[in-house]
């Protein structure tokens, strides 16, 4: 089997009634994976892994908000990546215009993961990159993954991630579950230089990927925390330009689990105010909950519970008071990508399926982008080669 990035564009206006129907036009990328869609001026942005021979290739493809292809091309190869189902690149574009991506390069053979972010960024709209370097300076052959990438001020660009530099001498062959997790975050400029840079959080849950969003003047990261009880709950922090809040708790799961779960929440602006969606736990089924900040954190509601609900969420903003939230939930026995559309009052005003897909870690991550009333989802589809 050979993976096959997919892009599915929704071209209605969410707004029919359920049964209506949708217009989606599916595009297909053959023998990419761990694709992911981001928002540019142009249009979408999808980047993905080619893996041939034993080389890895970071590549993008620029859709116009069609879906028409308008460039294309390598961003950086190499041979000793880190290529993983759950912890894979993303893309953003500066206020400046520029391009800010990133892959995940092995430290220590040795050691299943040890890997660094190594960024890179272009200045002409995929043209060039420059050299790739890396954004934090431990210089421990430890996991750092998991990254969110925010837009700030000008060229720079806010960087958060995964840390395992204070397990370094604990136990590798337990992989992720033997060493203790940090958030750690900086800004970079265009230079490539750290002109910022922050720990978090000293104690996260060790692959659950990160989310954030620029809301106004303000960013903000949501991250799944992990408890020395090992309960494992939702987070949030906020950074004014000139430092970071204290962790906030969005409202509680109480979710005792000894291991990753691998499965983190996301953040979309909504009215102007952060909505959080996540996966979690409860009475033996999986749910995927909302909640948005109006001072603190509201519980909006559950969106699904099912005992095989895959979760793997995404949120964004849609139009200027609207959100779009999405996961991987269950229709019967069938497993599909479903959307909603949550309105200004933080109600679910409907609910579509999107595709059908096949169950488990071939689904990866779908990750969604909109833009205006535009939206599209990214994920991975498996083919066999003939």
């Amino acid at each position: 089997m050979r993976a096959s990035a997919a892009v599915w564009f929704l071209l209605a206006a969410l707004t029919a009634p359920v049964h209506a129907g949708l217009s989606i036009t599916p595009l297909e990328f053959p023998g990419q994976a761990q694709p992911s869609i981001a928002t540019v001026r142009d249009g979408f942005v999808l980047t993905s892994i080619d893996r041939r021979d034993g080389i890895a290739e970071l590549r993008f493809t620029l859709l116009d908000h069609q879906g028409k292809t308008q460039s294309e091309g390598s961003i950086a190869r190499g041979k000793d990546w880190f290529v993983n189902w759950a912890d894979f690149p993303s893309l953003v574009e500066t206020d400046g215009v520029d391009w800010v991506t990133f892959f995940l390069q092995q430290s220590d053979a040795t050691k299943p993961y040890a890997y660094d972010v190594r960024l890179t960024r272009s200045k002409d709209h995929g043209k060039t990159w420059s050299t790739p370097w890396t954004v934090h300076t431990d210089g421990t052959t430890t996991e750092h993954g998991f990254v969110t990438l925010l837009p700030a001020s000008g060229n720079n660009v806010v960087v958060a991630w995964l840390d395992g530099r204070h397990g370094a001498s604990a136990n590798h062959d337990d992989g992720h579950h033997g060493a203790r997790t940090s958030l750690q975050a900086a800004m970079v400029n265009d230079r490539q230089q750290v002109t910022q840079q922050w720990e978090l959080d000293t104690l996260t849950c060790d692959c659950c990927n990160t989310d954030g969003r620029r809301i106004g003047d303000e960013h903000w990261l949501v991250y799944r925390n992990r408890t020395e009880g090992e309960i494992r709950d939702m987070l949030s922090m906020r950074f004014d330009g000139r430092a970071w809040s204290e962790p906030m708790p969005l409202p509680a799961d109480n979710w005792l689990m000894p291991a990753c779960p691998v499965n983190g929440p996301a953040l979309a602006s909504l009215g102007g105010d952060p909505l959080a969606f996540w996966p979690t736990m409860r009475d033996g089924k999986a749910v995927v909950r909302l909640a948005r900040l109006d001072g603190t954190w509201q519980t909006l509601g559950e969106l699904e519970s099912h005992e095989s609900l895959q979760g793997q969420v995404d949120a964004v903003a849609f139009g200027r008071h609207e959100a779009l939230v999405s996961w991987i939930g269950q229709r019967g026995s069938a497993t599909v990508l479903k959307v909603g559309r949550v309105d200004h009052a933080g109600r679910i005003a409907e609910t579509h399926e999107i595709t059908e897909i096949a169950p488990g870690r071939n689904t990866g991550m779908p990750r969604m982008a909109a833009r205006g009333r535009t939206p599209c989802w990214s994920g991975p589809r498996q083919e066999r080669v003939q």
